[in-house]
């Protein structure tokens, strides 16, 4: 090779060494990710903002950076607004109609109702067995269900039977007790491994405090975390093998990198699913009794007077207590997929006002999932709830169930409906809501999903015009096709399909559903025979 040539060479290598160099560090600012399921998060590093160019941001897709098998594609905070998990978004509407705001080894006793979303898990007695045994804590996720460690559940030859929550002094006698309902065991725990230690305890009624402020359930962290300031609350031993505390305590700690934390755990091999924490200072900890029990997070929300509370762990185990050696908690975030997928409780059929008191809600019996469906594939999207009760609505006219749709369909006007954010990353809506869209053939669909591979039991809708669409919040809510039928004298609807994914909301790229004309075979089994 020539002289000239191999200069060339060098000089084309170097200035792309330092576009690919430019484009990286603009990545990994504080900024916003899209994952390659489409979905954005923070991504937080500790520099300062730089603006991504378009060819920074081409040579960025996909090499940015990556959460264990989750691959990011980058894009400057500036330009597109992170978006709300579900379980976030429905934890905010807690918070939002409960108004405003202002164990544990070397701790401090916690102010009475600064903790309402923590929870005592209890047991019957040993001795005594009309009175409880309260071993491990959780913490209130919602109305009904509460987070807490997996390894709590064998706490002794008997399942938990009750639960207490508020965050109330074991000894107080206004507390109430609830019986808990069932209870949903990780999948992946073996007791006693400590990896993948998290449950979650369905209560047989809802909590909620009529006389407490702020009593909204704790939300559940979805986003990286980097030495973050936590408090640890909990009914555990103050002092290693010493007494349990019947007052709610708390410790405040500081959250470290899990290399770190390594070198004090050498033979347990810690794991991204699991974070740590201490206090090497003033030596605070959890103990004994703490286990389960959350460490939590607060953050200040725009269009909130007050920080909200986020568990970002569940106390699973340590060595000693207040030894300044780092506690390992269960890393919520890894398991939000599941905590959310968690099965739900009633239907509220009718399509009323969901701030509406009078509004019916009915029991859900038994839930029929597509056997063809593998969470997260967005493939054979499809299930079918049975109520335990029948719905009837007697003050309303033409209230009978939808048709399934089971022809086939080319680009008929078609109607969503749903209770999802009204914009991309803001709020969902109380009210029911609906936009008028167009069917798209697949061929035209498959240019925006190109990854995805658009199939036939999919079809495609939109809005080009106005830019009308689905949104988060709005999954599984039907698309509906209206015919007139000559012997009825009103337009009956047909669902056609269900919300199933999309790229952001209202940019004009087609949403996708799943088609019910491919598996009307599969709902008449389950629904008509």
């Amino acid at each position: 090779m020539s002289s000239t040539k191999r200069l060339l060479l060098i000089c084309i290598q170097f200035w792309v060494k330092i576009i690919f160099l430019a484009a990286v560090l603009a990545c990994f600012e504080d900024q916003i990710c899209l994952t390659t399921r489409n979905r954005f998060g923070y991504y937080e590093t500790r520099s300062s903002y730089l603006k991504m160019s378009r060819k920074q941001q081409n040579l960025c897709l996909g090499v940015c950076s990556h959460n264990q098998t989750v691959k990011y594609i980058c894009c400057g905070r500036q330009d597109v607004p992170a978006e709300r998990r579900i379980s976030e978004e429905q934890c905010l509407r807690n918070h939002r109609n409960n108004g405003g705001n202002i164990l544990i080894t070397n701790g401090m006793v916690a102010r009475r109702n600064e903790f309402p979303f923590m929870a005592a898990i209890g047991w019957r007695a040993l001795f005594g067995r009309n009175t409880i045994s309260y071993g491990c804590g959780g913490a209130l996720i919602s109305s009904r269900h509460v987070l807490t460690a997996a390894h709590c559940l064998y706490h002794s030859n008997e399942k938990p039977i009750v639960v207490r929550p508020g965050g109330y002094d074991l000894d107080d006698e206004e507390a109430k007790d609830i019986d808990i309902e069932r209870i949903y065991e990780h999948p992946g725990y073996n007791h006693p491994d400590s990896y993948n230690d998290i449950a979650i305890i369905l209560l047989k009624e809802p909590y909620n405090p009529d006389n407490v402020e702020n009593a909204g359930p704790a939300c559940v962290w979805a986003q990286p975390l980097y030495r973050a300031n936590v408090t640890a609350i909990g009914y555990g031993n103050t002092k290693f093998a010493g007494l349990s505390s019947p007052n709610l305590m708390k410790a405040e700690l500081k959250t470290i990198p899990n290399q770190e934390c390594a070198k004090y755990y050498e033979q347990d091999n810690i794991i991204y699913s699991q974070l740590c924490a201490n206090d090497p200072v003033r030596k605070g900890d959890t103990c004994q009794g703490d286990s389960g029990g959350p460490i939590i997070m607060y953050r200040d929300i725009g269009n909130f007077y007050h920080t909200l509370p986020y568990v970002v762990g569940i106390t699973s185990y340590g060595i000693g207590c207040g030894t300044g050696t780092p506690g390992v908690y269960t890393r919520v975030a890894s398991y939000i997929d599941w905590i959310e997928k968690e099965p739900p409780i009633v239907v509220r059929p009718g399509g009323f006002d969901l701030n509406d008191t009078e509004a019916e809600a009915i029991e859900i019996d038994q839930i029929f999932e597509h056997p063809g469906y593998k969470h997260p594939s967005v493939y054979n999207d499809i299930a079918i709830l049975r109520l335990k009760d029948e719905y009837y609505a007697k003050s309303f006219d033409n209230t009978a169930p939808a048709c399934p749709w089971a022809l086939p369909l080319h680009a008929a006007n078609v109607t969503a409906i749903g209770y999802g954010n009204t914009q991309f990353a803001g709020l969902s809506s109380s009210v029911l809501m609906k936009t008028n869209l167009t069917i798209v053939s697949n061929r035209e669909c498959t240019q925006y999903y190109e990854t995805d591979g658009i199939i036939y039991s999919q079809i495609c809708a939109s809005d080009p015009v106005r830019l009308s669409d689905t949104c988060q919040g709005d999954s599984g809510g039907p698309l509906i096709l209206y015919r007139n039928l000559t012997e009825y004298h009103y337009e009956v609807p047909y669902v056609v399909g269900l919300t199933s994914f999309g790229i952001g909301c209202g940019t004009g790229t087609p949403g996708v559903y799943t088609r019910v004309a491919s598996y009307i075979d599969w709902i008449e089994k389950i629904v008509y025979f």
